[in-house]
């Protein structure tokens, strides 16, 4: 019989290391605003989900606007795109602290000061669709009007390298959507150029850039989808069509593939750009409202809702297995991660802990030159949640993980008032 033989591992355990770890989700709910009528039926509200403790507390109902479209967090703070105004919230108290007030806001993206803004709204033109606001005090910087800047409202924002690309679709001018990349350097706060995707990449909905690629998802005129990629060196375009029957409602870029969901369909699929093909399922059997990946934990969010009183957001992993599931308000379309403060830990001490075997199946040994100065030792899941704990004298160095489920565990311990840690895989 063969024998897979598992090493010992010799881990630097850092302060820094579970800090990369999310604490918290900050939830954007739309509420629900009915357009035949006018009527706010549900605001739309702020919220945070605690990992640790499974706490789920609404922070704000947003008063004077019909939904959000956006969140995001820079720095100590964190940012929401609510159809009229930006509200600006202190990541620590979780309060507002600033409000500024602008029609047709879609998306936030950040650079250095800069707070970009892009704009778009039904039945109204704007003389300006990208804005760039101080991000401390909200001032206005700068704006591109239709002769410097993009001629049609915009959507979804990036910047890499201290360029930004937009999305310039005309979302809101049925059927007469377009498909350009409009570029802006950040720097010298230019419009520099747009790029097509061509006569089959209208309507540029979601973008994302990884290793110097910016990958788009086209929603076309929603009777079909199509996906993108722009070489950022050489400006090299290629589109190709999904051939799905309609547009998709939720879509993301995570480790190589698209993860989308055509809209009105229950499977999440996945394409692969180097086969040109979609590949397969991610996840079967849900009808979702927004699509979110967390690359620390390799772990997926989804939402869903009914659009009119409820919603929830679940979590799986790439296998397609459900995680956790929690209620939220109706239509929590966007959502971002909180993860622990560099002010909150330790500065980088490092310290040698040889864990054996790690990755392990039915249990691992903790081993250090140092162990009779650790007086806890703590283990976390992927959420975070603490499933094993020891202090003091009753101190197991020895774990058995023969119950644990399979898949990514954090090993904590604390030593002189100071916390380590570090991933463990669990077979």
């Amino acid at each position: 019989m063969l024998r897979k033989i598992l090493p010992v591992i010799t881990l630097i355990l850092s302060a820094n290391l579970f800090a990369q770890s999310p604490t918290k989700i900050l939830i954007a709910n739309e509420g629900f605003n009915d357009f035949s009528t006018g009527e706010q039926v549900v605001k739309p509200s702020i919220a945070v989900y605690d990992i640790a403790t499974n706490e789920y507390q609404i922070l704000e109902e947003i008063e004077g606007s019909k939904f959000t479209s956006d969140i995001e967090v820079d720095g100590d703070f964190f940012y929401v795109a609510a159809d009229n105004k930006v509200l600006k919230y202190d990541i620590n108290t979780l309060q507002r602290v600033l409000t500024l007030d602008v029609d047709g806001v879609r998306k936030l993206a950040f650079y250095e000061d800069q707070m970009i803004i892009t704009r778009g709204d039904f039945g109204v033109t704007f003389d300006h669709y990208v804005q760039s606001y101080d991000k401390n005090d909200f001032s206005l910087l700068y704006e591109l009007d239709q002769v410097d800047g993009p001629e049609f409202s915009s959507e979804d924002i990036v910047v890499e390298n201290g360029m930004a690309y937009i999305a310039v679709n005309n979302a809101f001018e049925f059927p007469n959507y377009k498909g350009l990349v409009g570029v802006l350097d950040l720097q010298s706060k230019t419009y520099v150029k747009e790029l097509s995707l061509g006569v089959n990449g209208d309507n540029p909905d979601y973008m994302t850039i990884e290793n110097g690629v910016l990958y788009t998802l086209n929603n076309q005129d929603f009777s079909t989808s199509s996906v993108s990629q722009i070489n950022l060196t050489s400006d090299e375009v290629s589109t190709n069509d999904l051939l799905t029957a309609g547009g998709c409602g939720s879509s993301i870029f995570a480790k190589g593939k698209f993860h989308y969901q055509v809209s009105g369909e229950d499977l999440i699929k996945s394409y692969d750009f180097d086969q040109n093909a979609t590949i397969g399922n991610l996840l079967e059997g849900r009808f979702i409202y927004g699509l979110h990946y967390e690359p620390v934990t390799n772990i997926y969010y989804a939402g869903e809702t009914d659009f009119v009183s409820s919603g929830s957001l679940f979590s799986f992993n790439e296998q397609g297995e459900l995680l956790n599931e929690f209620n939220v308000g109706v239509s929590p379309g966007n959502i971002t991660f909180v993860y622990e403060s560099s002010s909150d830990v330790n500065d980088l001490k490092e310290e040698t802990v040889e864990v054996s075997p790690n990755p392990f199946s039915e249990g691992f040994t903790i081993r250090s030159e140092n162990l009779d100065q650790i007086n806890q030792i703590i283990i976390r899941d992927h959420l975070g949640k603490i499933i094993e704990e020891w202090t003091g004298s009753n101190l197991n160095t020895s774990i058995n993980s023969a119950q644990w489920v399979p898949g990514l565990y954090i090993l904590e311990y604390r030593m002189s008032n100071e916390t380590y840690s570090t991933k463990l895989i669990k077979q």
